[in-house]
């Protein structure tokens, strides 16, 4: 079974579910020289869930 039939995307700002490409773009910035001055960061690749549902449908 597939996680989308567990799961729908409709909660998420990003209505789709994350990729692994979406980790792996992050992983490669933060190991470039354009994130030389970037410590101690933590990122959250969630397509925007932690914003909840009020801040969504602000967005929207």
């Amino acid at each position: 079974m597939a996680i989308a039939d567990f799961y729908s995307p409709e909660p998420f700002a990003i209505p789709r579910f994350g990729e692994p490409t979406d980790v792996t773009r992050l992983l490669l910035f933060l190991t470039s020289s354009d994130a030389s001055f970037i410590t101690g960061s933590e990122d959250a690749i969630d397509g925007g869930l932690l914003l909840g549902p009020a801040l969504q449908a602000e967005a929207a």
